[in-house]
């Protein structure tokens, strides 16, 4: 099933990249249906063979741990549902810390749910005197906010179980009051260093070159009596996201593809030490509504998007 999907993906950004970049190996006519060694296969004007592997540029234990931490929060908020429960009326919002090392067990929704709402009410209804005994005098016109350790309250033993706290919050008086989703779980956030992610691009391109270069795929290469091999990575939209970002905080205020060619610059530097093993890599983004699309090795030009390119690749502008 898993590797069904990878290839359905793959026949989906392979028909992206060509209908949205014409310029990308012009007069190579791909079979439709993948392979296996390599992803694709087809022929050029001269009936040549030409063959094109795929692989994603993700970080897949990033991956794995931001999609568990996805998991919980939809679980959590599934569970407790707070759109069919009254709003109380000393609470604005309440955010939710979980632990995250755990998945709530399905036998444990209801309890959850349970427990969590008698909680509410226990905070909502001791609100002004949680207030009150806050550690300094509070004007009547600052929000108060009271934070939950639920290792202090131990008859709630399921939602202690996954949670770690809960930060409640007072009504804003001069702001029209949430009506819905009051809840939320504690999101991701912050940047990562973006090395991280430009040494996850240069090891997929890595590990790609170091087993076309090894003596089984070359077999299986000469035997489809291939004349040319490319590899283009991309980026997996709907897990791209819960990567560490390539961008530092500045170029991602400036556009979704800034400093693509910074990082596919740097996570090439070290083929020149491998054998070759393909006679070009190119770089697909699709993030966010932007399609960029280059070859970053050998040489480094961004692909026009809709539009066919001058007598030969030369005449693409080049990434540096």
């Amino acid at each position: 099933m898993v590797k069904r999907r990878q290839k359905a993906e793959e026949r989906e950004i392979l028909e992206t990249v060509r209908t949205s970049f014409p310029a990308f190996l012009p007069g190579v006519d791909f079979d439709p249906e993948s392979s296996e060694t390599p992803d694709f296969l087809g022929k050029d004007i001269s009936g040549q063979g030409v063959g094109l592997e795929l692989t994603r540029w993700l970080n897949l234990s990033q991956t794995s741990a931001a999609v568990k931490r996805e998991r919980i929060r939809v679980a959590m908020l599934n569970a407790i549902n707070c759109q069919t429960h009254p709003h109380p009326a000393n609470i604005s919002s309440a955010v939710i810390f979980p632990r995250w090392d755990r998945d709530v067990e399905d036998r444990h929704v209801r309890r959850f749910s349970g427990e969590f709402y008698a909680l509410v009410e226990s905070i909502n209804g001791n609100w002004d005197r949680l207030r009150s005994g806050h550690w300094k005098r509070l004007p009547p016109e600052q929000r108060f906010d009271h934070e939950v350790y639920l290792s202090d309250h131990k008859q709630h033993a399921t939602l202690n179980r996954y949670v770690s706290s809960i930060w409640f919050r007072e009504p804003d008086k001069s702001y029209p009051r949430i009506r819905e989703s009051w809840v939320s779980v504690i999101p991701d956030g912050g940047f990562y260093q973006t090395e991280t992610s430009i040494q996850t691009l240069g090891s997929v391109i890595e590990k790609k070159v170091i087993h076309y270069s090894g003596d089984q795929a070359k077999a299986a290469l000469a035997a489809k009596s291939l004349h040319q091999l490319f590899l283009l990575v991309y980026t997996d939209p709907e897990r791209f996201s819960s990567n560490t970002s390539y961008q530092t905080p500045e170029q991602m205020m400036k556009s979704p593809t800034e400093g693509l060619a910074e990082a596919a610059a740097k996570s090439t530097e070290g083929l020149g030490r491998l054998p070759k093993a393909f006679d070009g890599i190119f770089l697909f983004y699709s993030v966010w509504g932007s399609l960029w699309l280059a070859e970053i090795w050998p040489s480094s030009v961004v692909f026009p998007v809709g539009r066919l390119p001058l007598p030969g690749i030369s005449s693409l502008p080049s990434l540096r």
